[in-house]
């Protein structure tokens, strides 16, 4: 089965939504710290690295792939 409807930059487009929104909930709910540097460097690289590259490789697969094997292996 593949999932090919939807345009492919749909996941870079909901990543970009959710930053605002976070932030925003982050300011409204929790309480102040100051970063320094290294750690707001930190922050990013976790965000942008492991977790976007996981969106994206998971979106490629489902639409190129079987997306039950997928789904099994994921779970593994």
């Amino acid at each position: 089965m593949r999932f090919m409807s939807g345009p492919v930059d749909s996941i870079a487009a909901a990543c970009l939504l959710a930053i605002p929104i976070c932030i925003v909930l982050h300011l409204a709910v929790e309480s102040a710290y100051s970063f320094d540097i290294s750690e707001l460097l930190a922050a990013i690289g976790i965000g942008l690295a492991p977790i976007g590259g996981a969106n994206v490789l998971w979106d490629y697969g489902i639409r190129n792939g079987q997306a039950e094997r997928r789904a099994v292996l994921a779970y593994i």
